[in-house]
């Protein structure tokens, strides 16, 4: 390993966090020059404190990184400094960039690639919220082989959305709390190892033998929104982590997305709450990140499914259309005998894959 990332890894080591690191390089020059600055050129250039310049100076364990270096190169691990050609571009503009991103899988992954998109929500998802992450990356993928899909390795949103990448053919990053020896939660070990495999790559900001601690988990989402140019908040209840992932995008200047939601349903609150403050674009299928980010394709939505595709159960709810031009939901239910919740499933699943729009007076239409 060269000195240069000797030295990074030397630095993020020590007693400073990542924005005073790199408020140094600005005014040091480099990372060398901060390892053999003098206490006073600290504070007289680096407009540190004496106290803080003199634990700084301490703190610095070349041994220790030596060691890191070891890990990383037994590991087969990746090291993007701040400063360097390989550290993202859309990272490295924000104010609390991690001076050192740890990467374990596709060395050539594309980390400037304009459709690499967040999408985040509740550990304790619903049946809806499950279909709604499916199918929206399944709209992504199907025009947008080369999207890429950022999210956080947790329970609910963040599985299903790694998984579906995954069953879609793109890639997918992973951005962990933790240091890579270890895996969190270790349920999702294996679905890891399936990113790596795949051409996708996991992603931190954190030394070997770190844990993941609550503090790091809403650190670590700095990362998912400053890595993407859009963040999809699929489902989140009004205190979920997720709605700090999407005012930190929007802090970034990013796009945030949220999909509607019932004024009843706590687990979506927080979907309701961005779309009430205009921190959100509402999400109801893939042309509205078009629109937003200016994506361009060639096909339509339309020609997503082949209504022939359809399972039985919805089978039966597109053919009521030829009898009604617009059909409410409770009328759905009355005469297919499901249950709101089963309905409320089938629809978002039919009008995501573009078979049917919900209108005014929740209603439902037929677009082919």
């Amino acid at each position: 390993m060269n000195s240069l990332l000797v030295d990074y890894i030397t630095l993020s080591l020590s007693a400073i966090n990542s924005r005073t690191a790199i408020h140094l390089i600005h005014s040091l020059g480099s990372v060398s020059a901060i390892l053999s600055a003098t206490q006073e050129e600290l504070v007289t250039q680096g407009e540190l404190k004496e106290e803080v310049a003199q634990r700084l100076l301490r703190s610095f364990d070349r041994e220790r990184a030596l060691r890191e270096c070891q890990f990383v190169e037994r590991y087969g691990i990746r090291l993007l400094a701040y400063g360097t050609e390989s550290y993202p571009d859309s990272l490295a503009c924000c104010e609390d960039a991690p001076l050192l991103l740890y990467t374990k899988g596709d060395v050539q992954l594309d980390f400037s690639n304009p459709k690499m998109i967040a999408v985040v929500g509740t550990r304790r998802m619903s049946d809806i919220g499950k279909v709604n992450c499916e199918n929206i990356i399944a709209q992504i993928a199907e025009y947008y082989p080369d999207a890429i899909i950022v999210s956080g390795l947790a329970y609910g949103i963040d599985g299903v959305a790694h998984r579906s990448a995954l069953k879609y053919g793109l890639k997918t990053v992973a951005v962990v709390a933790h240091g890579l020896d270890r895996i969190y939660p270790s349920d999702h070990r294996s679905l890891a190892e399936d990113i790596v495999r795949k051409g996708g790559v996991i992603v931190s900001e954190y030394s070997s033998g770190t844990d993941a601690q609550p503090y790091r988990f809403l650190e670590r989402n700095r990362i998912i929104a400053g890595l993407t140019v859009g963040t999809i908040i699929v489902e989140s209840p009004i205190k979920g982590g997720s709605l700090v992932t999407a005012d930190i995008a929007d802090s970034y200047g990013r796009e945030v997305f949220t999909f509607p939601a019932r004024l009843s349903d706590v687990k979506s609150a927080g979907n309701i709450e961005l779309l009430r403050r205009n921190k959100a674009i509402l999400l109801t299928d893939v042309e509205d990140l078009e629109y937003a980010l200016n994506w361009k394709r060639t096909q339509s939505v339309s020609s997503l499914l082949s209504p022939v595709e359809m399972s039985e159960e919805e089978r039966m709810i597109y053919t009521l259309f030829d009898s009604y031009e617009r059909i409410a939901i409770d009328h759905i239910t009355a005469l297919c005998g499901f249950d709101v919740s089963k309905a409320n499933v089938l629809l978002t699943n039919m009008e995501l894959r573009g078979i049917l729009k919900s209108i005014m007076g929740g209603m439902y239409i037929k677009l082919r």
